[in-house]
């Protein structure tokens, strides 16, 4: 189920309290041509409608914020307390779609929403070309419109979410008008401050193209969100981070301090959910993974590449390319072996039941990657690797980023000769063993994923990392970049070693 989603403005700079310079709207948002039709959807209780405690100010507040967008065509609702539609305040009663959450959307144990049967009622009831699914204690502005019409221009298959703009409890927080309205986005800008890029608390999404068979997250708690941006990420959307433009206030209670989402209700439930859908790779379904970002470049607003680490691309590469469920083969490549690669194919080709992807840290191969029908990825390989030989300080730290998704792998330096030599290798790995197999100049290590194999590589990294640095001490003595090549090998053999032997006694 989650792998079938593997399917003019007048502005000047403001800083948050991270430092970071952001973009904020005096009067008008950019003028767009495009005639796409929005709605804004959310999820409440209900029981906050008629009420005047400061949870419901909350949540109305937002659901004044939805009404006032410019452009919105749809605002929906739904409520999971029965009736509580015919309380909502006359302001908003003729502006909202207010719909009851449809039977079975309840988690039979912890009575909680689901997240795919939310998204599939929201679906169907949205008559618009575009959704945006947001948290109700969120506040939404103009920006967000004209963000929204930006994309439909210039991408046909995108997904935009941003990193929402914190305020100190005790934040007032007034949404009568448009004109507090706006006074509130600029005040906030002043004094908020960023959400970590894991909280995602709205996506922007073509309506046809939202989920409708996401697995039964849990809503209130982690992990669903990550989860799902990750997926998109395989289906290769244009991930957009709106953030530099797009101001998003959260109002809820405490909200400057970090809360334990460990201890909410379902939180365990939605982290072995996440697991079994595509083990860690969740970890990439964050803001600073995004392809591209909202900046505003000549009083246009453009979609401009995001400069990020380049351990996202790997990432993105492989959710894109491999199967969670079954082992991965990960051979690390130069160019030499990219000259190769047509001569490799018929032999890959024959492993089709095994995952494989070829890593190549070389920035001259993209054309070699770009062209290749293989799975090659490029990933932050050091440059000495093709100097240092099969034992190189890159290669366990290089393995490292690649097990964090949570696979179970095997490596190889350079391109084994034998198949059924390489598929018994993988063998170990299908039972969860962890073996290291050398032949001639392949080393292929087998390890386990989770934390005993996390922890073998990160023992073998320090390995690299010891015998790197004393090969660089020594540098006044041995000059032969051959003799140069031996002492890194027996430097990190006699380390590695003694890792082995620790790992075999405590077996």
């Amino acid at each position: 189920m989650c792998l079938s989603l593997l399917s003019f403005t007048v502005s000047f700079g403001l800083y948050w309290s991270d430092n970071t310079p952001r973009l904020s709207t005096v009067d008008l948002y950019p003028e767009t041509t495009s005639t796409s039709k929005i709605s804004v959807a959310t999820l409440v209780r209900g029981s906050e409608f008629g009420d005047s405690t400061p949870q419901a100010m909350k949540t109305l507040n937002s659901l004044r914020s939805f009404v006032m967008l410019r452009d919105i065509a749809q605002v929906i609702v739904l409520v999971e307390d029965s009736g509580s539609c015919a309380h909502l305040p006359d302001e908003l009663s003729l502006r909202v779609r207010c719909a009851m959450l449809a039977s079975g959307c309840h988690h039979a144990f912890f009575h909680k929403p689901t997240i795919g049967c939310v998204l599939r009622q929201l679906r169907s009831m949205t008559t618009t070309d575009v959704l945006v699914f947001v948290n109700s204690d969120i506040v939404l502005f103009d920006g967000l419109m004209a963000a929204i019409h930006t994309l439909e221009n210039v991408s046909k298959k995108y997904v935009m979410v941003g990193r929402r703009l914190d305020v100190k409890p005790g934040f007032k927080v007034d949404v009568r008008n448009k004109l507090t309205h706006k006074k509130l986005e600029l005040h906030a800008r002043e004094v908020g401050f960023l959400h970590g890029d894991y909280g995602l608390d709205y996506f922007v999404m073509k309506t046809e193209d939202f989920p409708i068979d996401l697995p039964e997250f849990l809503i209130g708690t982690w992990r669903w969100d990550n989860t799902l941006l990750a997926l998109l990420m395989a289906q290769s959307f244009d991930v957009v981070d709106g953030t530099s433009f797009v101001t998003a206030i959260h109002q809820g209670a405490n909200s400057a301090q970090k809360a334990n989402h460990t201890l909410r209700i379902g939180a365990e439930y939605n982290d072995k959910l996440a697991a079994a859908c595509m083990r860690k790779a969740y970890i990439l379904g964050r803001v600073n993974a995004a392809d591209f970002e909202l900046q505003m470049r000549h009083s246009n607003l453009a979609l401009v590449p995001k400069t990020h680490d380049r351990v996202y691309s790997l990432y993105k590469c492989m959710i894109r390319r491999i199967s969670f469920g079954d082992p991965l083969l990960v051979f690390l490549a130069n160019s030499t072996h990219l000259e190769r690669l047509s001569e490799m194919q018929e032999w890959i080709f024959s492993m089709r039941e095994i995952n494989y992807v070829i890593i190549s840290g070389d920035v001259d191969d993209a054309d070699i990657i770009s062209k290749s029908e293989a799975k090659v990825c490029s990933a932050p390989i050091a440059a000495q690797s093709n100097q240092l030989g099969p034992l190189i300080p890159a290669t366990a730290a290089s393995l490292l980023d690649v097990a964090q998704l949570g696979v179970d792998l095997a490596f190889s330096q350079v391109f084994p000769i034998d198949a059924e030599q390489a598929k018994e290798v993988l063998s170990p790995v299908r039972f969860g063993q962890t073996s290291l197999h050398v032949y001639e100049t392949n080393m292929i290590v087998n390890i386990v994923a989770g934390e005993v194999g996390l922890e073998y590589l990160r023992r073998v990294a320090r390995c690299q990392k010891r015998a790197s640095v004393r090969v660089r001490l020594c540098m006044k003595c041995f000059f032969s970049a051959e003799t140069r090549r031996n002492l890194l090998g027996r430097r990190y053999m006699q380390c590695f070693n003694k890792v082995w032997a620790y790992d075999r006694i405590t077996a």
